[in-house]
């Protein structure tokens, strides 16, 4: 008798408040709804009919939308953060996800079967969102970190799971990847449109739904012009030049190896043709994060690809070329950027860049007496108020691994550099160590090893996260290929045994054999 009358009570009291805060206080009064929702899909009984072909399509509209749609164009209703392309497809893919875990032990077991190729890594990458739940009651604006913690885990964690599951299967990660190539030129179309128009291309166009009446998305419209020499920066459908920058150069790989790979004729010519068209896009974008990442893109591929063309082929002389006298390749390559005045110009920057290299100085000077002050971290989104900027001020944190040991402390940025080292390391294991085999799909792992290296190098001067979950996607991506590889390894030996046991058969049986044989034969 006491229990419906005490849930009636909280039913009141919880009607009452929220018919004086709605809508301002929407996203705190639907917690009790969205707890009620987990509580339901963890009762779900067990049955392996989930809803894995609905969960993909999200996750297909999610990626796509990440890149094709600017982030700033969204729907913004009262007392709820925007709702953009990524939220509305990022939350049904979750639910799907959510249901198929609870619901299915075939799915839990691909996924942990997938992931037990590198389990320190994946295990880190666990720690790693741990971490940021664990940082919560050290931030000064609860509220902003749980909003943005939850999103990661939306973006991150269940972008990261759902690849484990669908890349495991073959033909699935080639399919994505064109799904990229295919996505990236459109990109570099409108990049060279907006260069030659000189502003935005939907500026002054955007429907009045999908106008956000924030300052970053203002700014985001407005276009960027670099002051000290006046060149227009295009940014295509990201916020920012750098964000597009950031993209063009984590796809020169992936042009690279379909120009040099086996594929077929048109799709060759097209990676030969996006490898010009790439820079010029990155030049467009007047943002040295970009030819940084574009280098390094191009010879940490070339590097792995002599690495394992001369593994296969120890007789070719062009790869042992190029092995024996990469160093000298590299420490060119690094002395034309130090001595040489125009490539030094590009990637280190000249006098128009001086303010922002000596802002970056600034940074990281601001950023060590505050993470020595609190080495377990602030917070999720807390860097820039933990750095020291005012109130007012427009926060824009130049290298992600600043804001990652802010936010996340020294632990939180230990377990995100290790996972991504220890996925680069145990692709390019495989790469080499792994046994010839015909699934053209091992061959991506050098392009994607390449990406997530270049990604490094880039994050050490672009803090902006959107373009995180394709990166997450990839790391599953390598995991998955690494799986896949180790499975046929396995295999190997029981087929060795049983071609023995056939070579070892007595001979009589084997002429037996082959007079049965030589009998089917006759007319």
């Amino acid at each position: 008798m006491l229990a419906p009358l005490g849930i009636g009570l909280f039913c009141i009291v919880y009607g009452f408040f929220y018919a004086i805060t709605a809508p301002y206080l929407i996203i705190p009064l639907a917690a009790p709804i969205a707890v009620l929702g987990l509580l339901a899909i963890w009762a779900l009984p067990e049955n392996n009919v989930v809803p894995t072909k609905a969960m993909e399509l999200t996750f297909s509209a999610l990626i796509i939308g990440l890149i094709l749609w600017p982030n700033y164009l969204a729907l913004a209703l009262p007392g709820l953060p925007w709702i953009t392309m990524v939220r509305l497809t990022g939350f049904p893919m979750a639910f799907f996800l959510l249901i198929s875990l609870s619901a299915s032990t075939t799915f839990r077991d691909r996924i942990l079967d997938t992931s037990s190729a590198t389990p320190l890594a994946f295990r880190m990458f666990l720690l790693f969102s741990a971490n940021e739940f664990i940082t919560l009651p050290f931030s000064h604006k609860l509220t902003e970190s749980i909003n943005k913690v939850i999103i990661q885990q939306l973006n991150w964690t269940g972008v990261f799971l759902v690849s484990l599951y669908i890349f495991r299967k073959p033909g699935r990660i080639e399919r994505y990847l064109f799904l990229l190539l295919a996505i990236a030129i459109p990109i570099v179309a409108l990049a060279f449109i907006e260069s030659e128009e000189q502003h935005v291309l939907w500026a002054g166009h955007v429907p009045s739904f999908l106008r956000v009446e924030d300052p970053s998305a203002q700014r985001a419209l407005a276009g960027a012009v670099r002051g000290a020499t006046g060149q227009y920066r295009a940014k295509a459908t990201f916020s920012t030049a750098l964000g597009l920058s950031e993209f063009v150069a984590l796809m020169t790989p992936f042009a690279l190896h379909w120009a040099v790979g086996r594929y077929p004729l048109l799709l060759r010519l097209l990676g030969l043709a996006l490898i010009p068209a790439l820079y010029f896009v990155v030049r467009m974008t007047d943002a040295r994060l970009g030819v940084a990442g574009y280098l390094a893109s191009l010879l940490i591929y070339l590097l792995f690809w002599s690495l394992v063309r001369w593994r296969r082929r120890m007789s070719d002389i062009l790869t042992a070329a190029i092995v024996y006298a990469y160093p000298s390749v590299f420490l060119a390559a690094v002395a034309a950027t130090m001595f040489v005045h125009k490539i030094h110009v590009i990637v280190f920057g000249g006098g128009a860049q001086a303010a922002s290299n000596e802002a970056r100085g600034n940074q990281f000077r601001m950023a060590l007496p505050a993470l020595l002050r609190n080495p377990i971290g602030h917070g999720a989104g807390q860097s820039g108020d933990a750095m020291g900027y005012g109130a007012g001020d427009f926060i824009a944190i130049d290298s992600y691994y600043i804001s990652v040991a802010l936010d996340y402390g020294i632990i939180g940025l230990t377990l995100y550099v290790a996972m991504f080292a220890m996925v680069i390391g145990a692709a390019v294991t495989t790469m080499l160590r792994a046994p010839p085999t015909n699934d053209r799909e091992a061959a991506l792992l050098m392009p994607l090893a390449t990406c997530l290296c270049a990604f490094l190098v880039i994050r050490g001067v672009f803090e902006q996260p959107d373009i995180h979950p394709m990166i997450f996607m990839m790391v599953a991506m390598v995991i998955a290929l690494v799986a896949r590889a180790k499975a046929q390894a396995a295999q190997l030996p029981e087929v060795a045994a049983r071609q023995a046991v056939i070579e070892q058969q007595p001979r009589r049986i084997q002429a037996a054999a082959g007079a049965v044989r030589r009998g089917r034969q006759r007319p």
